[in-house]
């Protein structure tokens, strides 16, 4: 009788169990097939379902609604605290929105805890690459791909962190590995080519960007690039030619790219035509004004046209000691680690010229040695506010 009953209880308790899965399922396949309007409601009637939250946080995060998002994730993570694809999610949401600090900790911890999930460890290589940390984010790619070697996304993002770092053979393995797996993917074609001319091996880099252009004939980087590679490493008419009508047709598109307008303006300086030239580089410095490369080739072709350069040339100058602003500032907080108060200069200098995310990131930084520093809390404060209001993103 014993014996009987132990066995029907573990009958009860397997389909009790095979239920319980089935209707995670059914909810799983109802959530993903779910319109936003549709989460919503959901949510409203199983508020404690950390699959409806976790659909509502991907769909926000889809429509760009990066706040809504964040805060179903949290919901989601609140209630299911061990879902690796909430914490991916989650962390990579938080750090779109330049909270670095609560990205890092939430991710570094569960990384720590989980030590063989994949995804996290692709989510966390993500989060250090964006936070400029690129060693690191090398580190927890190789993990990731060591973890699921099938995982493209992973491969692609490592060549990056390698590149970031000037380890071009190495990307160059990265991006093989991420091709074998989805060959001939264009963004792929195209990350490889930028490899191989960093290795100086201009033939192959035509290659690729020849293979992503027919892959993906819309892809306006790669037609640029490829444009880009026949202008400056090509000296064969032909070249020449095909470089000029790819150039020509980028910046007669609706939304043209600026440096096919500098790239075309070279071109034509080279061949002596500076009004056509002139007119070109001027379209570009109107959007890129700090540019100094690009303000030195607007002088020089208003130099050859016969035309005054005056104005450009103090453009220039001011833009290049900009830049050389930035630089020595960089080295000093490089070179001197525990140095708030260079931290703090270089902190309003991005916040002065538009890079807020980056400037977040280092007012975190003070605050990781100082937590009391009101300056940092402040501009923090600030900073946050306008990005939310739609101020200025990196």
């Amino acid at each position: 009788m014993f014996s009987l009953m132990a066995v029907c209880g573990v009958l009860l308790l397997g389909a009790a169990g095979f239920a319980f899965w089935e209707s995670d399922w059914m909810l799983e396949r109802q959530a993903s097939q779910s319109t936003r309007e549709q989460l919503q409601s959901m949510v409203k009637s199983m508020p404690g379902s950390a699959i409806v939250q976790y659909h509502l946080g991907q769909r926000m995060a889809a429509e760009g609604q990066e706040e809504q998002a964040i805060s179903a994730l949290l919901q989601a993570h609140k209630i299911d605290p061990d879902s690796p694809r909430v914490v991916a999610l989650l962390g990579d949401q938080l750090t779109r929105q330049s909270r670095f600090r609560e990205a890092g900790a939430l991710l570094q911890t569960y990384s720590r805890q989980h030590k063989h999930d994949s995804l996290t460890q692709v989510a966390l290589g993500i989060y250090y690459y964006r936070a400029y940390e690129h060693a690191q984010a090398a580190a927890a790619l190789q993990e990731a791909v060591k973890l699921s070697p099938k995982d493209v996304r992973a491969w692609r993002i490592l060549g990056e962190a390698e590149m970031a770092l000037g380890q071009y053979r190495e990307a160059l393995h990265a991006y093989d590995a991420a091709l074998a797996r989805e060959p001939n993917h264009s963004d792929t074609l195209v990350r490889r080519a930028a490899a191989y001319q960093m290795l100086n091996d201009i033939n192959a880099a035509e290659i690729d960007l020849r293979a992503a252009c027919r892959t993906a004939p819309d892809n306006v980087t790669a037609r640029y690039l490829l444009a880009e590679l026949l202008a400056r490493s090509r000296a064969t008419p032909d070249a020449q030619r095909e470089a000029e009508s790819i150039l020509t047709e980028l910046v007669a598109a609706p939304a043209p790219m600026p440096e096919a307008h500098r790239e075309l303006g070279r071109i034509y300086s080279e061949q002596r035509k500076w009004p056509e030239a002139e007119l070109e580089i001027r379209a570009y410095v109107a959007v890129k004004p700090q540019d100094a490369r690009g303000l030195y080739l607007y002088a020089e072709i208003l130099r050859r046209a016969g035309k005054s350069d005056r104005a450009v040339i103090a453009s220039f100058n001011r833009a290049q000691a900009d830049q050389e602003r930035r630089k020595t500032l960089l080295l000093k907080v490089q070179g001197e680690p525990n140095n708030l108060a260079a931290r703090l200069e270089q902190a309003r200098y991005l916040a002065a010229h538009g890079e807020a995310a980056f400037a977040v990131l280092t007012y975190e930084r003070v605050l990781r040695q100082d937590p009391q520093n009101r300056e940092a809390q402040q501009a923090l404060s600030r900073l946050r506010g306008g990005m939310q209001e739609g101020g200025p993103r990196q």
